[in-house]
């Protein structure tokens, strides 16, 4: 079986915990899953499909045709709305589309980002004493134990507990009186963190994404979709562009040569990032919400108690 190298180390490393909550698991577990799929769904109409086709002159043999094809696509396009008269030069100049190439590798760097805020909360957990994933693990299977064996595991988590308490008790010269506050707010550092990286996120994309930084850009693209906007008049991923590119000749200057290409890769990544735009503010609003009630929730006795 073919492996790409550090792919199946990268989905060990994002397995879902027990020591968060579906806020965490949505943003951290499912969204990265999904960007990373996105990534290789988008590289390999690059690599394996035809992400570009070109309108080539009669008199091309194929190898030209393929060469001319290839030079496009790694040279970059530029787009020309069908309703503008003014030159193809200026045009040329304003409206270069080259980012295409790179969509995969903007996924999955989007995806790397996405993890960060959980890879800081799992590093900050292997810190502490207490080892909160086996505590909560150990938990959740007493529900389904019965008598004695049920009684058992209940005084080994106890047991388990007030060992590693007496030893940071001891060790650090203190009682074991308001353990647990440096996890709650590194919890809720990891949260804030979550929010930060989805902003940037949903920034990027409306900043680079676009003839112009539009704050709601995933809404816009999703309402020119249903108004049946034409892409052809907003230059937001072209699917038709004009590629320059001069033909060798035997002896004197060669001639600049202009044809129209189809960028059908362009089709998929627009619906990719209006999707990811959209899911990325679905995320926002939950984590927003999910912030708030874990501070209410470890702030006041009264929840806390009630959410144990």
């Amino acid at each position: 079986m073919i492996e790409i190298p550090y792919l199946k180390e990268f989905f060990k490393s994002i397995q879902r915990t027990t020591i968060d909550d579906f806020a965490d698991r949505l943003f951290y577990y499912y969204t990265a899953l999904m960007l990373t799929f996105f990534a290789i769904l988008t590289g390999a109409k690059q690599t394996i499909g035809k992400p570009i086709e070109c309108m080539m002159p009669a008199e091309f043999p194929n190898t030209w045709s393929d060469y001319v094809r290839g030079f496009c696509y790694v040279s970059s396009t530029y787009f020309v709305p069908v309703n503008d008269t003014s030159s193809i030069e200026y045009k040329q100049e304003k409206m270069v589309h080259g980012y295409y190439q790179w969509v995969p590798f903007i996924l999955i760097i989007q995806a790397l980002l996405i993890y960060l805020p959980n890879l800081a909360w799992k590093t900050f957990q292997k810190t502490q004493r207490i080892d909160f994933q086996h505590v909560v693990e150990k938990a959740k299977t007493l529900r389904f134990e019965m008598g004695d064996e049920h009684q058992k595991s209940i005084k080994d988590v106890v047991a388990y507990l007030k060992q590693r308490l007496q030893h940071q008790g001891t060790s650090h010269g203190y009682s074991y009186v308001g353990f647990g506050m440096k996890s709650a707010l590194a919890h809720i550092f990891a949260k804030m963190l979550t929010i930060l990286v989805i902003l940037f996120e949903i920034s990027f994309i409306n900043t680079n994404f676009g003839p112009a930084p539009d704050n709601f850009w995933g809404l816009t693209m999703f309402h020119q979709g249903l108004t049946n906007s034409r892409w052809n008049e907003s230059g937001v991923f072209p699917r038709v562009t004009f590629c320059d590119f001069k033909q060798p000749t035997f002896g004197g200057k060669p001639p600049q040569r202009t044809v129209q290409c189809v960028l059908m890769v362009n089709m998929l990544n627009e619906k990719i990032f209006i999707f990811v735009w959209l899911w990325l503010a679905v995320c926002l609003i939950i984590s927003i919400i999910d912030l708030i009630y874990t501070i209410v929730t470890l702030f006041i006795p009264y929840l806390r108690r009630k959410a144990v």
